[in-house]
C-alpha cells in the first residue's frame, strides 16, 4: 500500500511517505530521534528539542508512543505544524507500555 501526505503548506506537492515498521522506529529513536506516533503517521520531532514550550522532558516521555491524546492537547498552529514532520507511515500496531 502506498501513503502519501500533503506538503502543500511546505511548498510542495504530495510525497509518497515510507511504511516503517516498529523496527524502524526504535532505530530513529536509537539514533537518537524523537519519534511521536499519530494514529499510523510516524512524526519526527526532534527539532523541537530546544524550542518546546513545555521543555524537551516532556517529549523525551513520549517518545517512540502513540501520542493522540497529546496531539489533541496543542493548538491547531501547533496540529499543522506536527502534520509537517511526517515521516512515514507505521506499519505495526504501537503498544504504550
Amino acid at each position: 500500500m502506498v501513503y502519501y501526505t500533503n506538503k502543500k503548506q511546505m511548498g510542495c506537492s504530495q510525497t509518497k511517505l515510507p511504511s516503517l515498521s516498529r523496527a524502524d522506529i526504535d532505530k530513529m529513536i536509537a539514533d537518537g530521534k524523537i519519534i511521536f506516533i499519530l494514529e499510523n503517521q510516524v512524526i519526527d520531532a526532534t527539532d523541537q528539542l530546544a524550542i518546546h514550550p513545555g521543555g524537551d522532558t516532556i517529549l523525551r516521555q513520549y517518545n517512540g508512543r502513540q501520542s493522540q491524546k497529546e496531539y489533541d492537547f496543542h493548538s491547531s498552529t501547533a496540529k499543522e505544524d506536527w502534520q509537517k514532520r511526517v515521516v512515514g507511515i507505521l506499519t505495526d500496531k504501537i503498544d504504550n507500555k
